[in-house]
């Protein structure tokens, strides 16, 4: 298990209001992210922490919707009204699918919560520019885990399970907003090092406040 972060505290206040942490959590197909989060929101178990809720364009069968989180399926339809009606606050495309996550989550932050979206390495750069200070949670594993993984999953055919496996999109994130952690042992200890970096960073008022736009 690895854990690298740059930290850097100040109290970050707003208007004479301290604001809450966006914590965009990424990984490859297979890394395990679902699962991380759920481990560490069980371990820290406080109302103070949040996931948001994320709308997908598939739909979901009963396993499927079991290890997805908070995940929300609509039609292409649903999802392009959602969009163009302004109620998502982030919303990136991947593996042929729509993710979208409400305009809620700039409420929660306003009040103090640290909110985690399950997010894309693609879209990094452009939810930086709408959330300067967010951090970055970077989980990763070895192709051939990943590869494993996903076949266990028995969600998509050889064909696609390789084309994942593949996608690597390139992503610049500040060295002080970038915390990435290995998942390619035992779920306990990745799911303890998140859980750390959230409390470490939602007891310090960091720099990474997720601001909101």
């Amino acid at each position: 298990m690895a854990l690298m972060a740059v930290w850097k505290f100040i109290v970050t206040t707003i208007d004479g209001e301290n604001h809450g942490r966006l914590i965009f959590v990424v990984g490859p197909s297979g890394s395990g992210k679902n699962s991380v989060i759920a481990f560490a929101l069980k371990i820290i178990n406080k109302n103070n922490y949040l996931l948001a809720p994320r709308y997908v364009t598939r739909r979901l069968s009963a396993a499927a919707a079991n290890s997805a989180g908070d995940d929300l399926p609509v039609s292409d339809t649903a999802f392009e009204h959602y969009r163009l009606d302004g109620r998502f606050a982030l919303a990136w495309q991947a593996h042929g699918l729509w993710y979208g996550i409400g305009v809620e989550i700039n409420a929660w932050l306003r009040s103090g919560k640290t909110v985690l979206v399950n997010g894309s390495r693609a879209y990094i750069e452009t939810a930086l520019t709408h959330y300067p200070a967010l951090w970055v949670v970077h989980i990763q594993a070895p192709a051939q885990v990943t590869q494993a993984r996903l076949t266990a999953r028995g969600r998509e055919d050889t064909a696609a399970i390789e084309a994942r496996v593949q996608r690597d999109p390139a992503f610049r994130v500040p060295n002080d907003q970038l915390i990435t952690i290995d998942n390619s042992g035992p779920l306990e200890s990745a799911g303890q090092a998140l859980a750390t970096a959230l409390l470490v960073c939602g007891s310090a008022q960091c720099s990474g406040h997720g601001g909101v736009p």
